[in-house]
């Protein structure tokens, strides 16, 4: 018996050809729909559970900076009414009580000694970037916390807080888990007016029950404009 060999034609092999780069496109195709699919669940950005806890880190310690430095600033004699968050990246902070020296002001070399903080994009899911204040801090005195500090009725003494919307649904995670043990997220609203000296005036918001004696954590807003937006916050000051 004779043994043939079969040679492919020319076209056959371009066929064949085709048919491979097909299979890869159609691979490729699908690894690039689980990714985004991925990206859209964990809110802005696949990131692993130790970069997520780095981030983490990194928010948690600029809201435990500020208030360390908020400490300083008030054993130096400055009173809330004075302390200013006044900055040249963002307006509404100018406050008319503080020294013009410029001593109880946070972001001043004669005051706080700090820089204004910015954020690694990680930490932030980009979708929400339209929002105003998207990736920058908010310091306001409009919020009050349940079981944090004293509970008061009439002119209830509000906490301090900085706010930071529009986090990674992965960062959210990785803060509550650290503080909680869960990464359960929790809603809320806020008042994210900014705090220009103001003490105790109207259209404050208080926070449900859940989050009480929680001075810090990271929750989902369910109100307004940036309502499912995910916020961290710290009770800078607790009154």
């Amino acid at each position: 018996m004779t043994l043939e060999t079969i040679t492919l034609s020319e076209p056959s092999r371009e066929r064949g050809n085709v048919l491979f780069y097909i299979l890869i496109g159609v691979a490729l195709f699908a690894a690039l729909s689980m990714a985004v699919s991925y990206s859209g669940q964990s809110g802005g950005g696949a990131i692993t559970e130790e970069k997520a806890s780095i981030l983490a880190s990194e928010v948690m310690e600029t809201g435990e900076r500020i208030s360390s430095v908020l400490s300083k600033l008030r054993l130096r004699g400055c009173t809330l009414a004075q302390i200013s968050f006044d900055n040249p990246y963002v307006s509404g902070y100018a406050n008319g009580s503080a020294p013009s020296d410029e001593s109880c002001h946070v972001f001043s070399i004669q005051g706080g000694e700090l820089n204004w903080p910015t954020f690694s994009s990680d930490l932030l899911n980009q979708s929400w970037t339209g929002q105003p204040d998207f990736g920058k801090p908010i310091f306001t005195l409009k919020n009050k916390i349940p079981q944090l500090g004293t509970d008061g009725s009439g002119t209830a003494p509000f906490d301090l807080l900085m706010l930071v919307e529009g986090l990674n649904m992965s960062v959210c995670q990785a803060i509550n888990k650290r503080l909680t043990g869960s990464t359960a997220i929790n809603t809320a609203d806020e008042v994210e007016t900014k705090y220009n000296g103001a003490i105790n005036a109207g259209g404050t918001y208080a926070f449900p029950a859940t989050f009480s004696g929680q001075r810090q954590g990271c929750f989902e807003d369910n109100a307004g404009t940036d309502s499912g937006t995910l916020v961290y916050y710290y009770a800078l000051m607790v009154r």
